[in-house]
This record gives C-alpha cells, sequence and structure tokens, in this order.
C-alpha cells in the first residue's frame, strides 16, 4: 500500500459506492471538473464493479484516501467549525476513515506523462492530507511508473489548489484562458505541472 504515518492510498472497494455518490454529484464540486450531470448510484456501481485497476490498461487510476489513525483523527484533528461535511460516516466504526480520492488520468506511457487530480472531503481539508497524497502518487508515478512528469488543471481562482500544487513541485506552465464554463460565465485554468 501507499501510505505515511497519517494516510492510505488504497483501490476503490465496493463500500466506496457512498463516498463516490455524494462527491461525484456535489455540485459545488463541477465547476473544477468537467461534469455536468449527477451520476446514479447504479452507474457508479458499475464504475466500482468494472474498475480496472491496471493503470496501462485503462490509462487511469484512482486511489481513495484513508486517515490511518482513528483516535488521532477523533483527539486532535478538528473539522473546520460550523461546517457539515455532507458525507457519509467517514470514521464510522472502522479502523481507517476515508477523507478524499485521487486520480491518476489520462497515462501517457509513450511520453512519459499523467494528469493528476485530488479531492478532500471538505471538512478534512487544511490539514496537510492533500500534499501528502500528492507526494505519494508523484513518487509511485515517478517510481513505479516511469513517468517524468505529472500535470493538473486548477481553475486560477481556487487559490488553495494553486497553493496546494506549488507546495507539492507543480509549477505554474501557462493559463489557458476561459477554458470551464460555470453557468453563465467562463473561468480561466492554470496548467500546473511537476517535473521529475
Amino acid at each position: 500500500m501507499l501510505s505515511t504515518e497519517r494516510i492510505t492510498l488504497r483501490p476503490l472497494e465496493p463500500q466506496d459506492l457512498e463516498f463516490l455518490y455524494r462527491w461525484e454529484n456535489d455540485t459545488t464540486l463541477w465547476q473544477y471538473a468537467d461534469t455536468v450531470a449527477p451520476l446514479s448510484q447504479h452507474l457508479l456501481r458499475n464504475y466500482i464493479d468494472n474498475y480496472d485497476a491496471d493503470i496501462f490498461r485503462a490509462s487511469q487510476l484512482r486511489l481513495m484516501i484513508e486517515h490511518r489513525q482513528r483516535d488521532i483523527v477523533d483527539k486532535h484533528v478538528h473539522p473546520r467549525q460550523g461546517q457539515d461535511s455532507g458525507q457519509p460516516t467517514e470514521c464510522g466504526d472502522a479502523a481507517d476513515c476515508t477523507i478524499g480520492m485521487i486520480d491518476i488520468y489520462d497515462l501517457d506511457i509513450r511520453n512519459q506523462r499523467a494528469m493528476i487530480g485530488i479531492l478532500i472531503a471538505e471538512k478534512w481539508r487544511g490539514n496537510g492530507y492533500a500534499r501528502e497524497a500528492i507526494d505519494l502518487v508523484a513518487d509511485y508515478s515517478r517510481d513505479m511508473l516511469g513517468l517524468t512528469q505529472l500535470a493538473a488543471y486548477v481553475a486560477t481562482d481556487n487559490e488553495a489548489s494553486m497553493r496546494l500544487f506549488e507546495a507539492c513541485g507543480f509549477s505554474h506552465e501557462g493559463t489557458l484562458r476561459r477554458w470551464r464554463r460555470v453557468g453563465q460565465h467562463w473561468t480561466d485554468v492554470a496548467v500546473m505541472q511537476r517535473l521529475f
């Protein structure tokens, strides 16, 4: 498993359906992706059931981010005040709790590159988990997949994500103007790149 002292990146499991359903259908997140319609539980269940973990064949890999130490989460990591997570029971009775997901996609073996995307559940943001997950995936991409670079599209008005990727060694290589439509408005997208 890919892990640090605090998190583990693990493959999709059937019990992830509720997380995917809530996160993929959170309309506040659609502005950062290309989602334009809700996804049904049936469709997401099929996605999980037919998920191809062979990144070379599927050209993508989705990993769930779990916090490894539930007791520390309960006692020391405090979700942001006044926020309803809108999430299923991340920590429930399990020893570990799901706090997000990270994707490698558009894998291009010939050119040794891929795209990366990440989501941390709102109440767990600001604690360094995203940085740990990105660093794990970057090391995995370089050492196991033989990639020489990762890139991410980040909305320029998403200042937290811009800072996150910069802290993870990504540089702002350019801006795609009016790249993504959000309602009746257009947003610019930064191309963030990390070379190994």
